[in-house]
């Protein structure tokens, strides 16, 4: 089984975000970012944290700005360290191994959607973003894949859609239909990704 085969993984919004934070750091705090960088590379506090609050006390920075920097001098942060298929290759390592064909499937379904479906890798699940994040593909156990659902809160469930239970106040999903094949990857499982994405336009 090709874990690491070529599918068209996006950076992580969150990775796009920090590089937004660094780049504005020079119209903010007026030194170049090259400056800044080498600032943080020439502290003498090994640990990172210590290494954030110097900032943020000897410079003036801001918590988020002390932090990226000292992520991307660190080599613990950054687009760079971002690599998607092996956070994937972990997801459905050892035990769960059974479970990598109703990941790919799962994609196929996504990516067939429409061309603005972005796919994001993360440590437990992948998101699925059209605009927000319509769905989740997240191996919950050793017998199941979880896609989990961005609907309406008040969609009725039914024989196999069920309320997602694990949601927190203020996240969009709110539902989910388990998986244990690649068979049970039917019509009702695309009609209902495809709900989630004609909703979030």
């Amino acid at each position: 089984m090709q874990k690491n085969a070529f599918h068209p993984y996006t950076l992580h919004p969150s990775y796009v975000w920090a590089e937004s934070v660094l780049n504005n750091i020079p119209e903010k705090y007026g030194k170049t970012l090259e400056e800044w960088l080498e600032i943080a590379s020439n502290s003498c506090m090994d640990d990172p944290k210590e290494r954030t609050i110097w900032l943020k006390d000897t410079y003036g920075l801001g918590s988020m700005q002390a932090r990226f920097l000292v992520e991307k001098t660190s080599g613990i942060g950054g687009p760079e360290t971002y690599k998607p298929h092996e956070l994937v290759k972990v997801q459905y390592s050892g035990k769960k191994e059974h479970l990598f064909p109703i990941c790919r499937k799962l994609e196929e379904v996504a990516f067939n959607l429409g061309e603005d479906i972005k796919l994001s890798p993360m440590k437990t699940y992948i998101p699925i973003y059209r605009k927000n994040v319509i769905a989740l593909i997240k191996p919950s156990t050793l017998k199941r894949v979880d896609l989990v659902l961005s609907l309406d809160k008040s969609t009725q469930e039914t024989s196999r859609l069920i309320v997602y239970s694990a949601a927190k106040p203020g996240d969009r999903e709110s539902h989910r239909i388990e998986i244990m094949s690649v068979d049970e990857i039917d019509k009702e499982v695309v009609h209902w990704l495809s709900v989630a994405y004609e909703r979030d336009i």
